[in-house]
C-alpha cells in the first residue's frame, strides 16, 4: 500500500468515527425533540384542569407524589441557573415549540453534515478498491 493509499486509509477511519459520533448526536437530538413534543401535548392537556384537581407529580424517575393543582394557568419555568420565572400556559407551549424548531435545525444540519461525511467515505473507498482491482486484473492478465 502507497503512501497516498495510507492517507486515504486513515481519513476513511476518521470520517467512519466522524459519521459514527453525527449518528449518535442525531438519536440524542431526535430524542430531545420527541421529548419536547411530549411536554407540549402534556401542557395542552394542562390547560383543561380545574384548580382543585388531584394529579401525580414527578419527583425523579419513576417516583411521583400525590398533589394538588392551585393553578393550572401559570407554570414556573427553569430559565437556567437555578432561576425559575413564571410563563402562562400558552408562552410556555409557545417556549417548548420554539426550542423543538431550534433542535431541529441543528438536527438538518447534522443531516447535511452526515450526507456530506458518507459522500467523501464512498469515495475515498473507492479509490482505495481501485488500486487493488487493477492489481488482480494485472495479475490475472500475466497468467
Amino acid at each position: 500500500m502507497g503512501k497516498e493509499d495510507q492517507q486515504k486509509y486513515l481519513e476513511l477511519q476518521m470520517l467512519d468515527q466522524q459519521i459514527k459520533q453525527i449518528q449518535k448526536n442525531l438519536e440524542l437530538i431526535d430524542n430531545q425533540i420527541s421529548e419536547l413534543a411530549q411536554i407540549s401535548q402534556s401542557l395542552e392537556e394542562l390547560r383543561d384542569v380545574k384548580p382543585g384537581t388531584e394529579a401525580f407529580v414527578p419527583i425523579t424517575g419513576g417516583v411521583f407524589i400525590k398533589a394538588e393543582i392551585k393553578d393550572s394557568k401559570n407554570l414556573l419555568v427553569n430559565v437556567g441557573a437555578g432561576a425559575t420565572v413564571e410563563k402562562s400556559v400558552p408562552d410556555t407551549i409557545d417556549l417548548i415549540n420554539n426550542q423543538k424548531k431550534e433542535i431541529e435545525s441543528a438536527r438538518e444540519e447534522l443531516l447535511e453534515q452526515l450526507k456530506d461525511a458518507v459522500k467523501k467515505a464512498r469515495e475515498l473507498q473507492g479509490d482505495l478498491a481501485t488500486p487493488a482491482e487493477n492489481s488482480i486484473a494485472e495479475n490475472k492478465s500475466k497468467e
